[in-house]
C-alpha cells in the first residue's frame, strides 16, 4: 500500500507499507502462476538485454557469485532473509532453466526439437553423425560458458 506520511522536518514523505493476510488456495495458485510467469519474462528479457549490450559480464552470476549474495543476505539482515532469498533463487533458477533448455542450442532440448523441425522440414532424417558432431560443438561452447562465468564469479570475489 502507498501512503504518505508526516516526515519529522514537516515534510510529507511516500512510503509503501506491506501487509499480510491468509490467501485461499485459489489465490495462492494465482499468485504462484503470476510469479513465474513474471520470472519467465525477465529471463527472457534478461536475454535480450544480455545480447543488446545493455548488461555486461559484470551483471551475471553462477552458483559462486549466488552464495556470495546469499552469505551478504545473511551478514546484513539474518537468517530470515536468506531463507526467503534461497527460495526467491529457487523459482528464478527454476524460469531460468525451463527458458535456457527451450533455446535452439546444440546439446539443449531446444537443440533437439530444432533438429526434428529440420528433419520434418526435409523430410529425412540428419545424419547422426553430423547431429552428435553439432552437439558435442555445442556442448563443449556451454562448458567454456560455465568456465567463464565461474571464473567471472570468482575474480569478483577479490
Amino acid at each position: 500500500v502507498i501512503e504518505t506520511v508526516q516526515g519529522e522536518d514537516g515534510y510529507p514523505m511516500i512510503g509503501v507499507t506491506a501487509y499480510a493476510r491468509k490467501a485461499n488456495f485459489a489465490e495462492m495458485f494465482q499468485y504462484g502462476y503470476y510469479e513465474v510467469k513474471y520470472n519467465i519474462e525477465l529471463v527472457i528479457k534478461s536475454l535480450g538485454m544480455l545480447f543488446s549490450g545493455q548488461l555486461t559480464k559484470d551483471d551475471v552470476a553462477g552458483p559462486v557469485g549466488m552464495t556470495q549474495m546469499i552469505d551478504e543476505n545473511y551478514k546484513n539482515y539474518g537468517v530470515s532473509s536468506v531463507i526467503l532469498t534461497m527460495m526467491n533463487l529457487v523459482v528464478i533458477l527454476s524460469a531460468n532453466l525451463g527458458v535456457m533448455n527451450l533455446l535452439p542450442i546444440p546439446a539443449l532440448d531446444g537443440g533437439r526439437f530444432l533438429f526434428l523441425i529440420i528433419e520434418a522440414v526435409r523430410g529425412k532424417p540428419v545424419d547422426r553423425n553430423k547431429e552428435g558432431f553439432v552437439n558435442f560443438i555445442g556442448f563443449a561452447l556451454l562448458m567454456v560458458l560455465m568456465v567463464f562465468i565461474l571464473f567471472n564469479d570468482i575474480a569478483r570475489l577479490f
